[in-house]
């Protein structure tokens, strides 16, 4: 987070940090960020740091296969394969191979599928509003449903579980922004961004597919300190196709690059 703070244009789902026996390093995926732009990142939040190069790291390629592969399974693409394959030259590129749905394979490999739900909330002066970003992202969840129809005026859904050890942190945090306000509340920000009670906005790739309030009785258990308890929580989608998607993404985790 220290890092991306530091990076134009970049959030804390774009960097990546891993540590070895060997070496530790940082991936940066958002787009327009230079190799001097991370340096700069490292040094303003207080890393020191050997070289900086363009590319990615074989972790990354292996966990590009493995969520690959996962996006198709769940999708149900019959008969499709994923592997990374090599050139005499050195380069590295990850191959797809699909014999149906052509155009619905282009759209997995095309969308990285980051998932995460920001709060969008008035400021404490009341002059605008603020977003309190990824207080929910994927490794955060416990278990996921598939996509689920809506029943009367419910819009189609995904249903989570959060884990223990991050529950209490997003039940503040509702708290905290007003999400869970008593009686609940309304979310317009889609109709009146500049006016509206405080949102959870659900965000694949950095676009918000669903803004929702909080119901009444969801809002009071926030406040009473019961939801840990039973930390489920539901990720609501415009129609069906956009649940599908949604659970797509959060099963198979997002492409790290």
């Amino acid at each position: 987070r220290n890092v991306a703070d530091e990076l134009p244009n970049a959030t804390v789902t774009d960097v990546t940090a891993r540590q070895s026996r060997n070496a530790s390093t940082v991936e940066v995926t958002a787009e327009n960020v230079t190799t001097r732009n991370l340096g700069n990142a490292l040094q303003s939040a207080g890393y020191e740091y050997e070289s900086v190069r363009e590319g990615v790291t074989e972790a990354t390629r292996q966990q590009t296969v493995d969520v690959l592969r996962a996006k198709i399974n769940e999708a149900g693409l019959s008969g499709g394969s994923v592997r990374s394959v090599s050139t005499a030259q050195g380069d590295h590129y990850v191959l797809v191979e699909a014999p149906e749905r052509r155009s619905e394979v282009i759209d997995l490999v095309n969308s990285r599928g980051t998932v995460r739900v920001d709060i969008y909330y008035p400021t404490e002066n009341g002059s605008g509003y603020q977003t309190r970003q990824a207080v929910l992202e994927r490794d955060d969840f416990q278990s996921i449903s598939t996509a689920q129809q809506g029943q009367g005026q419910n819009p189609p859904f995904v249903q989570v579980s959060i884990r223990e050890s991050e529950a209490s942190r997003f039940q503040q945090a509702v708290v905290e922004t007003g999400v869970a306000a008593q009686g609940g509340t309304s979310c317009t920000y889609r109709q009146n961004p500049n006016g509206t009670d405080p949102c959870l906005l659900t965000k694949v790739d950095d676009e918000v597919v669903y803004a929702a309030g909080m119901r009444a009785d969801l809002a009071r258990s926030m406040r009473s300190g019961d939801w840990v308890n039973d930390p489920t929580f539901i990720l609501p989608a415009d129609n069906y196709s956009a649940a599908q998607e949604l659970a797509i993404n959060l099963r198979a985790g997002a492409l790290p690059a």
